[in-house]
Formats: C-alpha cells, sequence, structure tokens
C-alpha cells in the first residue's frame, strides 16, 4: 500500500514539473506576441496649405523599447514638409514616455500645379499591431490648387468586400463573387439573402467638397433577371474600420441618406456596363464626407440590403452575382467632387 501511495505521489509530482515546464515554455511566446510599437493610425490626409502641425504619436505596448522609423514616399523632406523630433525613438520606464512617443510634420505650400504627394513612415518588420497594421502609416498631402476631381478607387483587399449571413451573421471574405437577390444555401444552415458590405480605402478627397456624383461599378459574374432590389447606405463615421466579427456589416451605425437600387437584368458574364452600375449615391457619400472625422486618405463602407421585391425570394438563381476582389474584377468605387 505504501508503495502505492509513493508512486501515485511521484506520477503527480512528474505531471507537475512537466506542467510548470510547459507553462514556461508558453510564457516567453505570449510575452513576445504583445510586444508591439505602433502608429495610432494607417493613414492621415491633409491638405499641403494646412497651417497646423500633424501630429504623429507612436505607441508601445511595454516600456523600455526603442525602435527606427524610415521615411518614404514621394514627398522631399524640407522641401514638401518639415519634420520635428528624432526617428530613432526610445520608450521611457514611466509616464507617459514609456507608451507614447510624438513627431511633428508641418507641411510646405509649394508653387500651384504641384502634384499631390505622400510621406510614408514605417517601422520595422515585426512591429506594428500585426504586420499588416499600424506598422506603415501614409501621409497624403493634397494640392491645395485643385478645385475638383474624380476618383476611381478599387476594392484592394480580400477582406473589404464581404457577405453577411442573414441567419447566422456570419461573415464570408473570400468568396470569388458577391450574390445579390440570391438565396444562399451552400452553408450549413442555409445563409439566406445576404448583406453585402464594401469598405473602399484610401480616398483621396478632401474636406469642404461637394459631391457631383457617386457610384459603384460593378462586374457580371453571371447572368440573372429575377427582380432584386439593394437598398444601399453608408456606415456613418468618417473612417470606416476593417470588417472583424459576426454581423460586422448590420450592426454598424448608417448613414440617414440611402438609395434604392432595382437592379437591372445582367445578361452577359464578364460584363460592367450600365446595367452594373448602382444608382447616384451622391447623398450618402455627402453625408459621410460633411463629417468632422473626415479627411483625405480615410475609407467609406457601404452596406446594401436586399429590400422590396429581394426579400421574398427563395431560389438560389436569377439574382444577381458580382466578381469581387478575389474573382476577376474588383468592383469600383467612382466619385466627382468639386470645393464648397
Amino acid at each position: 500500500m505504501l508503495e502505492a501511495m509513493k508512486k501515485y505521489i511521484y506520477i503527480i509530482l512528474v505531471a507537475i514539473v512537466a506542467l510548470s515546464c510547459e507553462v514556461d515554455n508558453i510564457g516567453p511566446i505570449l510575452d513576445d506576441d504583445i510586444d508591439r510599437i505602433f502608429f495610432d493610425t494607417d493613414s492621415i490626409g491633409r491638405f499641403e496649405n494646412d497651417p497646423n502641425d500633424i501630429v504623429v504619436r507612436v505607441s508601445s505596448i511595454k516600456p523600455g523599447r526603442s525602435t527606427t522609423i524610415t521615411l518614404g514616399g514621394t514627398a522631399v523632406r524640407d522641401v514638401d514638409y518639415v519634420l520635428t523630433g528624432d526617428l530613432n525613438l526610445s520608450f521611457g520606464e514611466s509616464g507617459d514616455a514609456a507608451y507614447n512617443q510624438y513627431l511633428f510634420i508641418s507641411l510646405i505650400d509649394n508653387s500651384a500645379g504641384d502634384d499631390d504627394k505622400t510621406i510614408i513612415l514605417s517601422l520595422p518588420s515585426g512591429q506594428g499591431l500585426s504586420e499588416t497594421n499600424r506598422r506603415e502609416l501614409i501621409i497624403s498631402i493634397v494640392n491645395n490648387d485643385v478645385s475638383s476631381g474624380t476618383v476611381e478607387v478599387p476594392i484592394s483587399a480580400t477582406n473589404d468586400d464581404v457577405e453577411e449571413g442573414q441567419f447566422d451573421g456570419a461573415l464570408d471574405f473570400d468568396s470569388s463573387d458577391l450574390e445579390l437577390g440570391e438565396y444562399d444555401t451552400g452553408g450549413t444552415p442555409d445563409r439566406g439573402l445576404q448583406t453585402i458590405g464594401l469598405r473602399f480605402n484610401n480616398i483621396q478627397i478632401p474636406q469642404n467638397v461637394n459631391i457631383l456624383s457617386a457610384s459603384i461599378q460593378f462586374t457580371a459574374d453571371n447572368t440573372g433577371s429575377d427582380p432584386v432590389q439593394l437598398t444601399i447606405y453608408a456606415e456613418n463615421i468618417g473612417n470606416a474600420p476593417e470588417y472583424a466579427n459576426a454581423f460586422g456589416v448590420t450592426s454598424r451605425d448608417r448613414t440617414t441618406a440611402n438609395a434604392v437600387w432595382n437592379v437591372p437584368p445582367w445578361l452577359t458574364v464578364g460584363e460592367s456596363g450600365a446595367p452594373q452600375k448602382t444608382l447616384d449615391l451622391s447623398a450618402v457619400v455627402q453625408e459621410v464626407l460633411d463629417r468632422d472625422d473626415w479627411q483625405a486618405g480615410n475609407s467609406i463602407n457601404f452596406i446594401m440590403e436586399h429590400s422590396g421585391p429581394s426579400v421574398g425570394v427563395t431560389s438560389n438563381s436569377g439574382g444577381r452575382e458580382a466578381e469581387t476582389f478575389d474573382g476577376t474584377a474588383a468592383p469600383v468605387l467612382i466619385i466627382d467632387w468639386e470645393l464648397k
């Protein structure tokens, strides 16, 4: 009996030691995973005659760290802008300096006809909140002598054109098509009629503008002629964040302005013409750009929700299927604008 008890205690001790070693091995990995230095935003947009300094805040999750920022872009230092601050940053051990360091950039108003330019600040690989998030800051400098323009902005990433399931709210990030007015029975359970989310990035339109016209151009991935109606909103925010969680499209705050698009029949695969272009969305875009938190270089998220005849669709044929970023032709946002 005593020998059996000794053996039992020995097994427990071995298990505890093994678990301690395992935790010790995991600890540094978790510790390293949250050791990040990052910019507080990915993009900033300003007119070149803006009198206010651009304040760049670089943050560290842990005190006592250091990093070196690399400068790039088409703008030339001391010709297009003046940068104040050390690009070799060291964070302290206490107070705000342990977690935040600051750079200041003042823009130089050059001659008329000067092109738009960029300042790109980059942290070393492996820093940022992730390899593609907050490791690089793009500052867009808009020529103040330009009074109007047209921008054409395609979807630029896999996660920026998504379908949200009607029943489970799950987001499909990498589909090769967007199903408009088609009841999706491909999953378990059925996803139903899907709400479409489209996030367009780095839109180079300044504040204080009139939107003359706006539309989204799709490319047909399939043919269809059943009645399809979509009510289109924008997210009511000056810089739309990335999609992430379930119900990540329908849960967002929407603009008051909206547009109801009765989608014409799509008769030819690969067509990208008038039937595949939304009706005018200028009122929707205007509401976003009139916000105080809008600036050049920000992102707009559009929410396309089924309405009218689409709500009664029960089959998975006869609707509209549009190409995506992961297909052969990403949707494109087209905006004409002029200064107020």
